[in-house]
């Protein structure tokens, strides 16, 4: 699984609004705070607004506000707001090399492996939401691994149960 420049800024500029759920903020704010231009930023929060993620406020004290609580948004809905990439025959076209098609359009074990991959990958963004990426580093991979790891064993699990 890929992750886009997009995708990455895009969450990025989002767990920034979730730091301040409840309270707008300004483009030019979120840019400073990541290190963004502020073109960016506002190319950035057009498709969280199409996709309702976020709402725009108006005014000299407006900006940007996250819709719903943190705890209530997950990272599938982000990333798929923000056109994340996945496989299909699309993907395959884009790796047919010199042919018009993938020479293994008809039967791929490969595609079959990428599906499977990403699905799993989006299944796992869908259980972790914006509240859960809030904190340092070692409270944030605390947090998703009891998430994960706690109560069941995980397909995500990189030890044999």
């Amino acid at each position: 699984m890929k992750i886009s420049r997009l995708e990455e800024y895009g969450l990025r500029c989002v767990v920034q609004l979730a730091h301040h759920a409840g309270q707008s903020m300004q483009v030019e704010e979120i840019a400073q705070l990541e290190g963004l231009s502020k073109a960016y930023v506002a190319k950035i929060m057009s498709p969280l607004r199409r996709a309702g993620l976020v709402a725009s406020i108006r005014g000299v004290r407006g900006g940007y506000i996250l819709t719903r609580p943190p705890e209530a948004i997950t990272l599938t809905e982000v990333l798929f707001a923000l056109e994340a990439t996945e496989v299909d025959d699309g993907f395959c076209q884009t790796h047919r090399g010199k042919c018009s098609c993938c020479v293994h359009m008809s039967d791929c074990g490969i595609r079959a492996m990428w599906l499977l991959v990403t699905e799993q990958a989006y299944q796992a963004l869908s259980h972790i939401t914006l509240a859960q990426l809030l904190g340092n580093e070692a409270v944030v991979a605390e947090r998703i691994q009891q998430h994960f790891f706690s109560s069941r064993a995980s397909p995500l699990s990189l030890t044999p149960a």
